[in-house]
């Protein structure tokens, strides 16, 4: 009965020493590796606006006919991408066969939707329309 004990006693040291390890390990990973880190890159919606941020970024002449109407410059638009820029997948047509066309939505500010078409090397602003209670009609063709 004394052996057992002692083997019992070794047992729970061992996971003891055992546990430590796995929390220092632990505690480092998280430290070394994790903080401050943002993983939203991860997410269809994240990946998609990247996409689109690091291709050039072209403008079609309705889409420049409806931010002359709607009063809204490129630096605007560059900025509605970077910032605040959801992607409504439900709108979008993303089974294209080489470039899908997003509907991108900014329900801030500036209340506009517009269609972009992404391609490998370029993303082209296709339209843009306001959205909300102030509806603007604009003469765009």
């Amino acid at each position: 009965m004394l052996a057992q004990q002692e083997k019992r006693k070794a047992f729970l040291r061992r996971l003891k020493f055992y546990g430590f390890g796995v929390v220092l390990g632990l505690a480092l990973v998280y430290v070394l590796l994790l903080r401050g880190r943002d993983f939203g890159f991860w997410t269809p919606e994240n990946r998609v606006l990247e996409k689109i941020r690091k291709t050039e970024l072209l403008f079609t002449n309705n889409a420049e006919c409806m931010m002359q109407c709607l009063n809204i410059s490129r630096g605007e638009i560059k900025h509605i991408i970077d910032s605040t820029a959801i992607v409504n997948f439900d709108e979008s047509n993303v089974h294209t066969a080489e470039c899908p066309i997003y509907l991108l939505e900014d329900l801030d500010k500036y209340e506009v939707q517009f269609l972009v078409q992404s391609c490998d090397s370029t993303s082209t602003i296709l339209n843009i329309t306001k959205t909300g209670d102030e509806k603007q009609s604009c003469d765009c063709d």
